[in-house]
């Protein structure tokens, strides 16, 4: 008896609580009622995304635009909170000297690496501390003293724990998805190098990140340990790239590449530039997010001698970004190199419109571009971060229009089977021919626009009018009237139609643009107008190694 209730009772601390898991995260009914009564999501006083401490999951308050930029009410910086306990701090860190702390090196030493480490941090039972010896012989994991410290300990569904504490649910979905599902490994031709795209190739030089996240597409590699490419194995890549006079990009990546000794990866990048048709290099790093002390004035103007040289980082929550990360980004651009982000579309963590802009937004003042928003790879042990990739696009359709443009990242799947990466956005083209397209706003506003003709004027009738069609596309007559049969629109001076509220193009799931049927042809009465939701494939350029695989599998293997 004492046994089996000892057993329960270590499965009870093992097991969250029992609560429903939305799938997606909501904001509360009066700010759904500010967003869209309002219809304007740009002012300063709008909704951020926080947590509801008794349900874990998403609502939406009301701030400032100085509060969400980390100024008090006063306009004046506020420090970083220290979110990480007293205790705990001391217990890890104590004693440590402010020298220390803003030193990448120490950081990097003094990484949270081992299971003792990690039975301390979380309180772990000797069941639970078993449980986790097991998980992290397949998935191990090292957290930054900096990284560590912007976690909210009284949140256990932090965004930023989240990305970083190695979760059992790693260890129950290991089963699901693929240990390499873009095929990276079919691509190699040379160790670590990835040749793909017919201009540019990929280097993997070192499986050592400062913190491994939970995500990660490359966990495959995880278990050769913290290791680095040696100066031949460097050169081996160097010398694909030299023979191929087709590659004009090289983008080096990991691991993390600004772990590794910066001489060697000086050297590694003067034998690229060296080549002459290499045009431009790039390097994916997360060192400005999780270490961001490691991007030293030393280390920047190294880099500098390199350009054009871009840095691609991976910002995931607002949270991250704080004086500390955008000091790291201000020194790279200070330098002349230029800082774009790649985010990760991750369930419970920024699959919500609220934290995607305010993240943006938040970019935008340090000065780095948000160029992609990737959907989550089906890796093994990743499945409980992935969404739905109508999630993504929800998030582009509530984002376009109603914020910048340079705001606003690609939203891209990177498809199984190395097919490379794909955008996907909301159907804004709903159909076309040869003399018009009948295209959809960010407002729901349903608009036909004429190509030029071969004497350079719009397709109108006699006097600049335009007849609807029985599909209700109506464009003006030459008193600026709309002309719509069964459309239920009206018509604005210009010509365009805006959709009444029962007939307003619209995003599900089920169907996708509600102006085209589930077989992906034009709606009824749209005379002769050719749809697009099918793409023509085009066939990949011969003499690249990816057309040489495809060849010889005889065309791309589908995944079930």
């Amino acid at each position: 008896m004492k046994v089996e209730l000892r057993q329960a009772e270590d499965q009870a601390e093992d097991e969250p609580p029992d609560q429903p898991a939305p799938d997606r995260l909501v904001p509360d009914q009066l700010v759904l009622e500010s967003f869209f009564l309002s219809n304007d999501y740009g002012r300063d006083k709008k909704s951020v995304y926080v947590r509801d401490k008794n349900s874990g999951y998403g609502r939406g308050v009301t701030t400032s635009r100085q509060e969400r930029e980390g100024y008090g009410r006063s306009g004046k910086p506020k420090s970083v909170p220290k979110s990480v306990p007293k205790s705990i701090m001391e217990s890890f860190f104590g004693g440590v000297t402010a020298e220390d702390w803003n030193d990448g090196s120490w950081q990097l030493k003094n990484r949270l690496t081992t299971l003792d480490e990690l039975t301390r941090l979380l309180s772990l039972t000797p069941h639970q501390a078993l449980r986790h010896r097991r998980l992290l012989e397949y998935f191990h994991y090292s957290i930054t003293p900096y990284y560590l410290s912007l976690i909210d300990w009284s949140d256990p569904r932090d965004p930023i724990r989240k990305q970083c504490i190695p979760d059992m649910k790693e260890l129950e979905l290991r089963v699901v998805g693929d240990n390499d599902p873009l095929e990276e490994e079919e691509d190699m031709q040379a160790p670590g190098l990835v040749h793909r795209y017919p201009d540019r190739v990929l280097a993997v030089v070192t499986n050592m990140c400062a913190m491994y996240c939970r995500h990660c597409t490359r966990k495959r590699i995880w278990h050769e340990g913290e290791t680095f490419r040696s100066r031949t194995e460097l050169l081996a890549m160097a010398d694909y790239v030299r023979r191929t006079p087709e590659v004009r990009e090289v983008v080096v990546s990991g691991g993390d590449p600004l772990t590794m000794n910066p001489e060697l990866l000086d050297w590694f990048l003067g034998e690229l530039s060296s080549i002459p048709h290499v045009e431009v290099l790039r390097i994916g790093t997360r060192v400005p997010v999780v270490m961001p002390m490691g991007i030293t004035d030393e280390l920047a103007r190294m880099l500098a001698r390199h350009r054009p040289l871009w840095i691609n980082t991976q910002f995931n929550h607002p949270n991250e970004i704080t004086p500390e990360s955008a000091e790291a980004c201000d020194r790279l651009l200070r330098v002349g190199i230029p800082v774009s982000n790649q985010s990760v579309l991750l369930k419970g963590i920024n699959d919500c419109v609220d934290v995607m802009k305010a993240l943006c937004h938040a970019l935008q003042r340090i000065m780095v571009r948000p160029y992609y928003l990737y959907q989550c790879d089906p890796v093994r042990g990743v499945e409980h971060f992935r969404t739905s990739i109508w999630k993504g696009i929800e998030i582009m359709e509530m984002m376009r229009g109603y914020t910048g443009g340079l705001c606003i990242p690609t939203f891209v799947v990177d498809a199984p089977g190395g097919g490379g990466k794909i955008p996907l956005q909301p159907f804004y083209l709903l159909s076309a021919s040869d003399k018009y397209a009948t295209l959809r706003n960010y407002e729901g506003m349903i608009i036909k626009y004429y190509n030029p003709t071969d004497g350079g004027s719009a397709a109108a009738s006699s006097g600049g009018s335009a007849t609807a069609s029985s599909g209700g596309l109506s464009a003006a007559s030459s008193g600026g009237s709309a002309a719509a049969s069964g459309g239920g629109s009206a018509a604005d001076v210009g010509g365009r139609t805006r959709a009444a509220s029962s007939s307003r193009t619209s995003i599900d799931a089920a169907g996708g643009c509600a102006s085209i049927d589930a077989g992906g042809r034009a709606p009824a009465g749209a005379d002769k107008l050719r749809c697009l939701s099918y793409v023509k494939k085009t066939r990949v350029p011969d003499g690249t190694p990816r057309a040489a695989r495809r060849n010889h599998k005889g065309g791309a293997t589908p995944r079930v």
